[in-house]
């Protein structure tokens, strides 16, 4: 079957579940379509890595802004506690400049990022990761709910089948007989941080750090109820 021009799409920052939310989708509300996108290139525009053809990859849309493009009513937006996205991005192979490998987390953590949006988008704007994905969450929540439905990683990784019918509600799609999770790691060079991962990554100077970056309650409002 060929792919339908109306599928969902999935966006969100690096790092935050775009991957196994794709893989969850298709298995679930598009079976038995090719989904698979061709070979090519990923990660940080100074540490490209070859990759294979992409399972699901044709659900992705992109990491960037809504400015970037998308389609109102297909597009899903999957965030992530930037604590689990910063520790994340530290840890996985070609997500970070290679000028930064003797960076301890703390010192790349407040250093200024040289990129914007995407890793492999080359050029920074000045801002730390947690400043960047702060940012990414703002610019995508202006059009939650009307245009753009809104999920957490931590309910689709926790609690797949919780999220596939909560976007099952929100687009009416056709129901499966059954639901079907997944049992491995998704994405491209998975950490497997989990949920509290980070935990082990993050000091309790950075932590008080990260609330300092902007006020505590923005950041709340942002992750809904996932702090």
């Amino acid at each position: 079957m060929g792919v339908d021009a109306q599928m969902i799409k999935v966006y969100g920052f690096p790092r935050s579940g775009n991957h196994l939310l794709m893989e969850l989708i298709g298995r679930n509300f598009y079976p038995g379509q090719d989904l698979t996108s061709p070979a090519g290139e990923v990660g940080h525009w100074s540490d490209r890595a070859q990759v294979g053809p992409v399972e699901f990859g044709k659900l992705a849309g992109h990491h960037g802004p809504p400015s970037w493009g998308y389609e109102p009513g297909q597009s899903v937006y999957v965030y992530r506690d930037g604590r689990a996205v910063a520790a994340s991005l530290y840890r996985s192979p070609h997500f970070r400049s290679k000028q930064t490998d003797g960076l301890t987390f703390s010192e790349w953590l407040r250093a200024p990022l040289d990129w914007s949006w995407s890793v492999g988008r080359r050029g920074g704007n000045g801002q730390n990761v947690v400043e960047h994905w702060a940012e990414h969450l703002r610019a995508w929540e202006r059009y939650r709910n009307n245009e753009v439905f809104f999920i957490d990683y931590e309910t689709v990784a926790n609690c797949p089948v919780l999220a596939l019918r909560e976007i099952d509600a929100a687009f009416e799609l056709e129901k499966p007989d059954y639901w079907t999770a997944t049992d491995k790691l998704s994405g491209h060079f998975p950490s497997g941080g989990g949920f509290s991962g980070w935990n082990a990554t993050w000091s309790s100077d950075d932590l008080e750090w990260y609330w300092q970056q902007q006020d505590e309650r923005v950041i709340e409002k942002l992750l809904d109820t996932v702090l």
